[in-house]
């Protein structure tokens, strides 16, 4: 059966015009330049950086580029902290506040724990 699927089969003729076929083909044609064209500028806008990262490994002094082109291969800590364009809402800090009073007065003389 798996070879029975590999073989070819015969394909008849397409059923669309031969205009409909030239535009798909010049369309396609299109979107090959156009994604090619943003590969090269990404690979370019790599390249450019690499460059400009070994021109700054090679500014530093002799006995600093050893340690600096190692790559730095540490785990990032699983607890650190996401920082933010703009500190929380001050209304969240005060009802933080409020609420952690409530909680510590409601089991004030009370045995649970």
């Amino acid at each position: 059966m798996l070879i029975k699927a590999l073989s070819p089969r015969q394909v008849s003729g397409s059923s669309l015009p031969v205009e409909a076929l030239a535009e798909a083909e010049q369309k396609a044609k299109e979107y090959s330049r156009q994604a090619m064209r943003a590969h090269r500028a990404w690979q370019a806008d790599l390249s450019a950086k690499l460059r400009l990262k070994n021109a700054a490994l090679d500014a530093l002094p002799k006995f600093l580029q050893p340690a600096a082109r190692e790559p730095d291969l540490s785990p990032f800590p699983l607890n650190r902290n996401v920082w933010t364009a703009t500190p929380p809402p001050e209304q969240t800090a005060v009802g933080a506040q409020k609420r952690e009073r409530k909680a510590r007065s409601h089991n004030i003389g009370t045995k649970r724990r």
